[in-house]
């Protein structure tokens, strides 16, 4: 993927500051001051100076130190012979510092105070209501330390940019988020400051969320996990969220069953060996799968032959070899082909800044391995003076003749020499002669050395040049499309070389341990897997024999109309297409951003156009011909993610479209089974904030195939990014924890880093493993016959509106309205106002009907359901308004606690119902996210949960039960008629222990009663 992850800063709001007295006389600033030698040091030194450090700038040359002083110090030192050469930190950038540091202070005091007034259940005046939001709590554990991922959503955020020589430096002006942490009996755990997540890749930055992770100490330390966690703004305002686990601390291990087969990678394969592997692995299994031959042959991994004349070295003893990077070590020939000594010819180096303008570039017109490597070519040192320039050819040897003036000494230019070669009737045939780059070719050639042209491609002859085959295997007991597809593709970018053992790995997992293994044999038994083990296999070998290549091995630079003059051999490694820019939705091509269509040397070149390369379209082909897909996952490397779309925005940031809120849940509920495999190899966690939309996590990559897949043809397009730094490492002598950085090249085996030892074996492991976990998604999918149940819950009444949510038992869409109708996948969807956020609760009026549907992704719809709220007085008249109406008669109060008296203590008040509905359901919940269902007492929590039952006045009392949440409140009382001043008794009951602590003050806890419907 694109190398530019994104960019965490730490959160600073700007204030005015109180006014600071300008810098004077008095006040010092960071001045450099030269000595002549460092034996004039201690003289500098004498002068009693606050010192700050010195470089010497050579063996007995000056030295550079730099001291806080005063006007009159540096006049001082002047006096003494040092003069000042430069300012580090002038007089007056202290006072902006101390701005910055009292306006960053001030912002995460007031903060903190939202925290302590939120505590305390006050509301700060400055509050600025809903401005911040909680959004995710999550708290996991890798393979050595616990910690807490928090993230929330500001109101009120932008960033002022300034232009700098390198671009823009956009700061961040908005307010300063805090969070803390509670157990589930309410004490507090911790806290620290969030973090801003932006986006520097459109102008000005773009606000994403805050958020930061926080390391809550050792795994099996025995310390609680957080149970609930609190945001607070320095505008006053403050949110709270249930924390929840991210990935399970012990995920069941898919190879730990017993006889389970694995560990299939022991090397890195190049193309021709990862293509010929899925090959004989569907001929040793052809009972449960098939190898599938793609339509097109890639671009092939070969290159032309080419030289450069005129640009030479010199090897000696320091330098035996100038150029290390030539197909074979160089040797210098005279014209009789006999080894001498003297330059060097620079076939593939980058030339210095004198010599471009003498440089005559050859290209041969047959690929290197085809009989361009058998090629030479010479500028012939001169023998006579006004000699003629020629050009000969004798075998395959071209020879070069330059002219000379009336001493002997050699005119031709480089523009002469690539004229004459290009003219020559037989030269030509064989080659192509041209200047380097953008440079004219006035310079005078340099005679040398015979220079053999090279492809300059370094694998051994047993690797296969020129185009290849690509071939997919297919795993499935039933293989006509009737099973729901999953398909896996690996090694878009060549330079990721661990990625196709992710592939290899999870072919050779399904067809060994099919028969054996019980959960292999239902994945092959019930889903058609499509494989295909390296997308740009020609990029995979070059990185394997020749360079680090995330490109294909197209060479579109030779149209130099369109891109320039960029085809000298110094420019190899840069050609190529970006295989997962080259697809046709959200592309360059399109206005979209993240890719080049202009630069053929961009790492993220997209090519001529959409789908120019074969091996987009063999990719492309898989999913339009199978279309039973509807999961794909595209494998690449570094940096522990897991991802989906959107993956494109324009530069003005205007995304593809998101999928419907249900779908991203989908994603979601599709994640926890993935990331617990990928965790259950050795325990890697990959982070809450590398998983989710591709925008939202990582960049913009125009033309991706995760968008080809899901917009274009239905699929859910996943992306995997392997080779995570969140694994740690304990040094053993030392105990020091540290993160390894895997890289995309990655050792396979053991490694002088320990951190590293096996890493790329691991990755294949785990990564299968995750693969395995996206299987069963698709299992699940296809089993899924159910509609999803959504219940429509109350909470806080504020403005006399009161919030409800909606909870769902399963990832699905929720379409509601509010004016009666019955609701469709045409109604309002229930979702979140920005990416990555929670859905805000729905504020009703009284007598408000709401009505809803939910579908899941499968398409599974639920039935119309609805609930009314409130009440509306009657009036005379021939109608009866829907009306449920709920009084309470007082709050109900509990008799004074007895510490250390085990008791039983009850309280009660009384309620009358009237409901115009066909049946009637009065339900009390605890819409609080601390010691819900408890009462609480400040930060204390009741030990046992407070009790309620409902009766009809003047009957026998029913049994207690515990209050609900919100999500799940209390059934109370249920009437399947209309009633008038029906009259009820409400009671609590409370239990304490003779051990249980009580806390000097009162315990108590607001709940919501709700009177809903489902027949208004």
């Amino acid at each position: 993927m694109k190398p530019w992850i994104g960019v965490v800063a730490t959160a600073a709001a700007i204030f005015v500051a109180p006014a600071t007295a300008l810098a004077g006389p008095d006040d010092p600033a960071l001045v450099k001051f030269q000595l002549e030698s460092s034996a004039k040091y201690d003289d500098f030194e004498a002068l009693g100076f606050n010192m700050d450090h010195a470089v010497e700038d050579g063996e007995g040359a000056s030295v550079i130190v730099s001291a806080w002083v005063t006007d009159d110090q540096i006049q001082q030192a002047r006096a003494a012979g040092f003069e000042n050469v430069g300012v580090v930190h002038d007089k007056f950038n202290i006072d902006a510092v101390r701005r910055e540091m009292n306006a960053t202070v001030e912002a995460e005091e007031a903060a903190k105070e939202a925290l302590a007034d939120a505590a305390a259940g006050k509301q700060s005046r400055s509050a600025a209501p809903k401005s911040v939001r909680a959004q995710r709590a999550d708290f996991y554990e890798n393979n050595l330390s616990r910690y807490l991922s928090i993230e929330a959503n500001a109101d009120g955020v932008s960033f002022t940019c300034v232009p700098t020589p390198t671009g823009e430096n956009c700061t961040y002006n908005g307010p300063t988020l805090m969070a803390e942490w509670f157990d589930a009996n309410g004490n507090k755990m911790g806290q620290g400051q969030l973090g801003v997540y932006r986006d520097p890749d459109v102008s000005p930055d773009y606000y994403q969320y805050h958020y930061s992770i926080f390391r809550l100490g050792d795994v099996g330390d025995g310390k609680p996990d957080p149970a609930t966690i609190r945001i607070a703004s320095s505008n006053g305002d403050v949110d709270t969220l249930t924390a929840k686990e991210w990935i399970a601390k012990d995920p069941p291990s898919y190879t730990s069953a017993p006889g389970f087969r694995s560990g299939f990678m022991t090397r890195y394969l190049n193309g021709q060996e990862a293509h010929k592997r899925v090959r004989d692995l569907a001929a040793e299994f052809p009972n449960i799968s098939e190898a599938i031959k793609l339509p097109e042959q890639t671009r092939g991994y070969m290159r032309k032959a080419q030289t450069m004349l005129g640009y030479y070295a010199v090897p000696n003893e320091q330098n035996p070899n100038p150029f290390p990077d030539a197909t074979r070590p160089y040797v210098m020939f005279d014209e009789g082909n006999r080894p001498v000594a003297g330059l060097a010819p620079a076939t593939g180096q980058t030339p210095d800044l004198v010599t471009p303008e003498s440089i005559v570039v050859l290209t041969s017109r047959l690929y290197g391995h085809l009989g361009g490597n058998s090629l030479t070519a010479r500028i012939v040192p001169p023998t006579a003076a006004n000699q003629s320039l020629s050009v000969s050819l004798v075998g395959n040897a071209i020879r070069i003749n330059p002219a000379t003036d009336a001493s002997g000494a050699i005119t031709s230019t480089a523009a002469q020499v690539v004229d004459a070669v290009n003219a020559h009737a037989d030269a030509s045939q064989l080659v192509v002669a041209s200047k380097y780059r953008t440079f004219a070719g006035n310079g005078v050639v340099k005679a040398g050395p015979v220079s053999p042209l090279s492809d300059l491609l370094r694998a051994p002859a047993s690797v296969p040049r020129g185009p290849m085959d690509q071939y997919a295997i297919r795993i499935g007991k039933q293989r006509d499309g009737s099973k729901v597809g999953v398909f896996f593709y690996c090694q878009e970018h060549g330079n990721e070389i661990a990625t196709s053992g992710v592939c290899i790995e999870t072919a050779e997992r399904l067809v060994r341990n099919y028969g054996t293994d019980p959960k292999t044999t239902e994945l092959v038994d019930n889903l058609d897997i499509f494989i295909v083990p390296q997308i740009n296999p020609d990029g995979a070998t070059h990185s394997l024999y020749d360079s680090n290549r995330r490109k294909n091995l197209s060479h579109h630079c030779d149209d130099t109309s369109k891109f320039g003059n960029n085809i000298d051999p110094a420019n190899r490694n840069s050609w190529g297409v970006d295989l997962n820019r080259n697809f046709s939705i959200g592309s360059i091509f399109d206005g979209f951003q993240g890719a080049s269509a202009t630069n053929c040397l961009s790492g993220n070149f997209a090519g001529l156009n959409e789908f120019s390369e074969p091996e987009a379209r063999n990719e492309s082909w898989v999913q339009t011909t199978f279309r039973n897909i509807k999961f794909a996952n595209n494998i690449h490397s570094s940096g522990g993610y897991f991802m989906w779309p959107p993956g494109a925005y324009t530069p003005q940031r205007e995304p593809l479209p998101y999928p419907p809120y249900g779908t991203l849940n989908f994603f979601d509920q599709a994640a926890k089974q993935v990331l617990d495999g990928i965790k259950s190899h050795r325990k890697l966690a990959v982070r809450p904030q590398k998983t989710g939309p591709v925008i939202d996590v990582l960049y913009s990559a125009a033309g991706n195939s995760a968008d080809e897949a899901y917009y274009k043809n239905g699929i859910i397009g996943y992306d995997f990014e392997i080779g995570d730094s969140n694994n740690e490492y304990k040094n053993p002598a030392t105990g020091e924890i540290v993160q390894c950085s895997a890289g995309q090249q990655p050792p396979f085996g053991d490694s002088t880093n320990d951190c590293l030892d096996n890493e790329g074996f691991h990755e294949s492991m785990e990564f299968a493993s995750g693969n395995y976990g996206l299987m069963q998604s698709a299992l699940d999918y296809a089993n899924d016959v159910t509609p999803p149940v959504v219940e429509a819950v109350t909470g806080s009444i504020d403005g006399g509106k009161i919030d409800v949510r909606f909870t769902s038992n399963e990832a699905s869409s929720i379409y509601y309205t509010l004016d009666g109708s019955t609701p469709t996948t045409a109604s309002t969807e229930w979702k979140p106002n920005r990416a990555r956020a929670l859905p805000l609760p729905l504020q009703l009026a009284p007598n408000t009907v709401l009505k809803w549907i939910a579908v899941d992704f499968k398409g599974n719809a639920s039935a119309v359901k609805t609930k009314a709220f409130g009440f509306t007085e009657g009036t005379v008249g021939g109608s009866v308004p829907a009306t449920l109406s709920l009084t309470l008669n007082g709050a109900p109060s509990f008799s004074p606690f007895i510490p250390g008296v085990a008791n039983t203590y009850t309280a009660s008040t009384t309620a009358s119902v009237t409901s115009t509905a066909g049946n009637a359901t009065l339900t009390v919940g605890d819409p609080s996210s601390v010691g819900t269902g408890h009462l609480v007492n400040g930060s204390y929590v009741m030990a046992q949960p407070l009790k309620a039952q409902a009766r009809m006045t003047g009957t026998a009392p029913h049994q207690f039960y515990p209050v609900g949440s919100s999500a799940a409140p209390l059934n109370m009382f249920y009437w399947s008629a209309p009633v008038t001043g029906f009259p009820l008794t409400i009671e609590f009951q409370q239990t304490i222990g003779a051990n249980d602590p009580l806390r000097t003050g009162t315990y108590a806890k607001p709940l919501t009663f709700t009177l809903s419907t489902t027949q208004p």
